[in-house]
């Protein structure tokens, strides 16, 4: 967490533009405590904003007179933009915060973190479901799929491990779909039922009905063109079943080579079958992100839009190597799977790659990679601390202590606190 949110708050950092909204600057901490009755000049700064003498910009100063430990102002957020506020005296600046201002379609919903892209040791990871569930959420992430190979169970039995307890953290059903005689891994997020059992109890209908999605699509009879064929069919088994189809990490390498050709990727990208593109994914080469990266950008454009997630394909959760290196930040109106899925395939959701030591990358539009990057320097390592908490004792829960369950409940309330303290202002 940056140091300034150590000793300084600001609320609601969201604000709706174009309207006056009150602000509250609080300090944290007695060594920095506002002298009662003081004034204090606020230097507001349109992050959009271009000054003309940089010796003496043209921003909005105003002055407030500290009451009660508290800076509290009104102001009018012009347009949606990230606004850097200085807090400033006689002696100089103080302290630098900052809000975002929302038109009116994006204000009032909430960011939530998420990976749709998670193994255990029912397929090749290594923890139980429930085990790495617990420890996504001690990372501060809000849903979750399990998704293991060619098995939907997994992700329920980690469902069910939590049934009891009543938590401010979603688990999904979820899998990793491996359609027979087709080698490209397409994801099933919160779909109601499982499409490996599907495909697995009904062969003969499945052969059927991918024969007739080739012709109708009029390809070819190679291999290729099957997978193809296969995968459309997987694609619109997820829809039937009220899921988020997603295509996996079209450059991973297996064998040598890539998952899916690249031609294969470009058809994918332009005839977009699929609900969302896993754009960043955990690995052994960082170059299959750079790569798949690459084809995304230039079929940019070339006019074909796909919304964009990322996850980490962690197969480990303690001490995995890809464990929380890939990411989704999704503004959604609730948590809920149906409002989950409406904003991913709305666009409304950025897919964030990260490595140790490097700053973090933000893929998506424009509009949600600028509200990401703010949001995630200035909320979410405040949400990330009481996630933390939760993820901690849903372990000890899961380690058999009784009193887990009731400090669980204590906790219970605190994460959508913060979200309503923060963009509750509707």
């Amino acid at each position: 967490m940056e140091t300034t949110y150590y000793f300084y708050d600001i609320y609601p950092k969201i604000v709706k533009a174009g309207e006056d909204i009150d602000i509250t600057i609080e300090a944290l901490d007695r060594h920095c405590f506002f002298e009662e009755g003081k004034s204090y000049s606020l230097r507001i700064t349109p992050m959009n904003h271009i000054t003309v003498d940089h010796e003496q910009p043209d921003y909005p100063t105003i002055q407030v007179t500290a009451s009660d430990n508290r800076l509290c102002f009104s102001f009018r957020w012009a347009e949606e933009q990230q606004y850097v506020i200085r807090v400033l005296d006689e002696k100089g600046k103080i302290c630098e915060l900052s809000i975002y201002a929302l038109e009116k379609d994006l204000y009032g919903m909430i960011p939530y973190k998420g990976n749709m892209h998670v193994h255990s040791f029912r397929s090749d990871g290594v923890e139980s479901p429930e085990l790495a569930a617990a420890n996504y959420r001690m990372a501060g992430y809000d849903f979750l799929s399990i998704t293991d190979h060619a098995r939907y169970t997994p992700s329920l039995e980690a469902i069910k491990a939590f049934a009891d307890l009543d938590l401010d953290y979603k688990l999904f059903p979820g899998e990793e779909i491996h359609a027979p005689d087709n080698k490209i891994h397409i994801l099933n997020f919160a779909g109601e039922a499982s499409v490996n059992q599907f495909y697995q109890e009904h062969p003969e209908r499945y052969g059927s009905e991918v024969e007739e999605i080739r012709q109708a699509l009029q390809l070819s009879e190679s291999h290729e063109d099957f997978e193809y064929a296969s995968s459309v069919w997987v694609f619109r088994k997820i829809k039937e079943y009220k899921g988020l189809s997603i295509l996996a990490h079209p450059n991973w390498i297996i064998d040598g080579a890539y998952n899916i050709p690249p031609r294969q990727y470009y058809k994918f990208l332009k005839e977009k079958y699929f609900d969302a593109l896993e754009l960043v994914n955990g690995g052994d080469y960082p170059s299959e992100n750079t790569e798949q990266i690459a084809v995304w950008q230039e079929s940019l454009l070339q006019g074909c839009r796909v919304p964009v997630v990322g996850n980490d394909d962690s197969h480990g959760t303690v001490n995995g190597q890809w464990f929380d290196m890939g990411m989704t930040i999704v503004l959604a109106k609730t948590d809920s799977g149906a409002d989950l899925i409406e904003a991913i395939r709305a666009g409304r959701c950025v897919a964030i790659e990260r490595y140790k030591n490097e700053n973090p990358r933000f893929y998506g539009n424009y509009r949600m990679v600028s509200l990401c990057s703010f949001l995630y320097h200035a909320y979410f390592p405040l949400h990330d601390a009481l996630c933390a908490k939760e993820g901690a004792f849903m372990i000890d829960y899961l380690q058999g202590d009784k009193k887990a369950a009731e400090i669980l409940n204590l906790l219970k309330g605190q994460v959508p606190a913060l979200q309503k303290k923060y963009f509750g202002n509707k």
